[in-house]
């Protein structure tokens, strides 16, 4: 079967009207309080929408830095409990080793020290994920070295407050109960979907161990992420991925139930999508979108 059999002709889509496709399709398929998965998340917005209709969300990423990226934007601190938590980080002395003086001067090899020895002993509440996040980008990739003057607690006290000010005012409702949740595997994955669920958002994978490992040196030097856990995770060949994906997707997707994928890459889900037509799912509607992404629904028929 040729993959244009499957998919129907895709049409032009905004963002506005995608925003409210999301909407729809989750007022539609799933329940209030009802489960749905987000199986690698490709951005925000599924997560969003499920969160401002009061579904509970679960997603599962092999990229260790979406956790860090994505879990803080759900609950926004104020930018006084901010300062007073960064008060509370004393700054201690530590020895550099010489390969890192390359990217930072001694003082600021101290406060990143300090700060990760602080979140190491620290929970996880929504001001700390902020501060984890707020690292994760002053250690940006195209940051080479980090200027002398710099102060990483004014960096991210900054960084908050002009975040905290664009916010939408809708992500600031969002109750505490529909926070998405991250799932470590598929395992645990499972467990969580006994009962099957309705809705799966899925962006097929597109995580290069090689690449990340290039990029994020010191965002892995300080969230103590191994490289060889990294090149594991890129071990496995694109077919391989999208075919044990679809495995996971089908155990736990309810017929009836709806698959949302987007994509970029659409030439490379040939073989995903013929083994989705060999086991009943068909194309319901295909959209592409002004980021040449393609969003497509499945619907698992049997």
């Amino acid at each position: 079967m040729e993959e244009n059999k499957f998919l129907k002709t895709p049409t032009q889509i905004s963002e506005n009207n995608l925003s409210e496709l999301m909407e729809n399709i989750i007022l539609k398929i799933t329940k209030e309080d009802g489960k749905a998965l987000i199986y690698h998340l490709n951005n925000l917005n599924f997560a969003f929408a499920l969160a401002t209709n009061e579904r509970k969300s679960f997603i599962l990423d092999n990229n260790p830095l979406t956790k860090i990226q994505m879990q803080c934007q759900f609950s926004y601190p104020s930018s006084t409990g901010l300062k007073n938590r960064l008060k509370e980080i004393k700054t201690n002395y530590f020895e550099m080793p010489t390969d890192m003086s390359k990217y930072f001067t001694p003082k600021i090899y101290n406060e990143l020290l300090s700060f990760k020895e602080f979140l190491k002993h620290s929970p996880n509440d929504s001001i700390n994920l902020w501060i984890k996040y707020l690292i994760n980008i002053f250690l940006t990739p195209t940051n080479t070295q980090i200027p002398q003057d710099m102060e990483l607690k004014e960096f991210i006290l900054n960084k908050y407050k002009h975040i905290y000010q664009n916010v939408s005012p809708v992500k600031l409702l969002i109750l505490n109960p529909y926070i998405p949740n991250f799932v470590k595997d598929t395992t645990n994955a499972e467990s969580i979907f006994s009962q099957k669920t309705h809705l799966i958002c899925y962006s097929p994978p597109s995580f290069e161990g090689d690449k990340f490992c290039k990029q994020n040196l010191l965002r892995m030097w300080f969230f103590d992420i191994k490289e060889q856990d990294i090149l594991n995770i890129g071990q496995i060949n694109l077919d391989q991925q999208l075919n044990q994906n679809f495995i996971f997707i089908n155990k736990i997707l309810e017929t009836g139930g709806i698959l949302y994928i987007e994509t970029q890459n659409i030439q490379k889900m040939e073989k995903f999508f013929k083994i989705s037509s060999f086991y009943g799912y068909k194309n319901i509607q295909h959209y592409t979108n002004s980021n040449a992404k393609n969003i497509l629904l499945l619907r698992k028929s049997f």
